[in-house]
């Protein structure tokens, strides 16, 4: 290459960097923080979940006892699905479903167990719109159980069932397709054996 040219190229190199020596390169330090907020909030999550996509995952919580803190679904999550684990159903765990409704509020209800007569042994949300969201434990082997029960207005129950008893030798119990637990009754000692009382929501 003669003496023109190379002066020619070294020209055209220096005025296209031109630009970049003018404005910095755009490097993460040249980012403004309001950079970084529009960047989350065009990625914020839908909250309005496909309710047919959802069902394809299974959203189970950790195993918990009488030694931990409650289980509760995510906001606008109920309860489909329940199990245990270790000797007399001593840890439990849910599975926590999308229910395409606007959420209201939450209460817990008294601890119960298989002691006593009538509805003594079982807990209940007894609100139509209430379905159950959380559990919690307390007593040897996780013997008395509450019932988290979150209001979701709009919703109502229908053709409701109890499924039939599980421990911790069966499978997980869960309810059908757009069916949620509303309830759960004991049997056995420590409340060994359980059985879900699970509605249609309509």
């Amino acid at each position: 290459m003669n003496t023109s040219k190379r002066s020619t190229a070294w020209c055209a190199l220096l005025l296209g960097a031109l630009p970049l020596l003018a404005n910095g390169c755009d490097t993460e330090e040249a980012l403004l923080p309001s950079d970084y907020v529009e960047a989350e909030a065009d990625n914020d999550v839908n909250d309005d979940v496909d309710e047919d996509l959802d069902d394809g995952f299974r959203t189970w919580t950790g195993y918990v006892s009488e030694e931990n803190p409650p289980l509760i679904c995510s906001n606008r999550y109920a309860a489909r699905g329940f199990d245990c684990s270790g000797s007399y159903c001593d840890n439990v765990s849910m599975d926590c479903r999308y229910l395409s409704a606007t959420i209201g509020e939450s209460s817990w209800i008294p601890y119960f167990s298989e002691e006593g007569s009538a509805t003594a042994d079982e807990g209940h949300c007894w609100g139509s719109n209430q379905w159950m969201t959380g559990v919690v434990c307390s007593g040897s082997y996780c013997d008395n159980l509450s019932l988290r029960c979150t209001a979701f207005p709009g919703t109502s129950a229908g053709d409701c069932h109890w499924s039939s008893w599980y421990s911790e030798e069966q499978s997980p119990f869960y309810a059908p397709f757009g069916y949620y637990i509303k309830g759960l009754e004991c049997d056995g000692n420590y409340c060994d054996n359980k059985r879900y009382r699970y509605c249609k929501q309509t």
